[in-house]
């Protein structure tokens, strides 16, 4: 179960729509055992320009830092989100590919720049088990 407050989803969507209609990228913050988001961190979008509309990708050097800031503050990082503009909020063969296992992953589904719906996935077996989570996305 997925535990994110009102002021946080909204966010996603702010940060979905501000980038449409290319992806955006972040990271959810709070504590993993619980399942709860505290806070959303909007990452940059590193990818070759031209590839943002169906593409993203995080600094390593972002994430390390948002990273040991959310440790100060008794939090940690629960998960990531991206954007898929103009595609339903379902995980790609991509997105797939690069989840870890133990870590929420939310898509945030933005058509024709209106925020639709928000979707939460784990990855719960090195196997490649992926399961919805239900819940407040």
């Amino acid at each position: 179960m997925v535990k994110i407050n009102k002021e946080e989803r909204q966010e996603l969507c702010r940060h979905a729509i501000d980038e449409y209609p290319n992806e955006c990228c972040g990271i959810l913050l709070g504590n993993r055992k619980s399942g709860s988001v505290q806070k959303v961190y909007r990452a940059r979008n590193v990818v070759e320009i031209e590839r943002q509309n169906q593409h993203f990708l995080m600094n390593p050097l972002e994430l390390y830092s948002v990273e040991k800031e959310a440790e100060k503050n008794n939090m940690e990082i629960v998960g990531f989100y991206h954007s898929h503009a103009d595609r339903p909020a379902e995980l790609s063969r991509e997105d797939c590919s690069f989840m870890i296992q133990g870590y929420m992953y939310m898509i945030v589904s933005v058509m024709k720049g209106i925020c639709r719906e928000a979707k939460c996935f784990m990855k719960v077996n090195d196997w490649s088990a992926i399961c919805e989570i239900k819940g407040k996305c």
